[in-house]
């Protein structure tokens, strides 16, 4: 997760290594739920990216 920026960090380990929920998250993090959907997408697409590029 090094290559994430910290709120894509935090929203990736808030909702999956955590088991919270967006709603959960965001209320923590004090942004929008479409904020937190946002950056765990973001974060999620460039850790699959990472892997792909290292799988090569």
């Amino acid at each position: 997760m090094d290559q994430l920026s910290n709120e894509q960090r935090q929203a990736v380990a808030l909702t999956k290594y955590l088991g919270m929920t967006t709603i959960e998250a965001s209320a923590l993090l004090g942004v929008t739920e479409g904020t937190v959907k946002a950056r765990l997408r973001r974060g999620l697409h460039n850790i699959k990216k990472q892997w792909q590029e290292e799988l090569v």
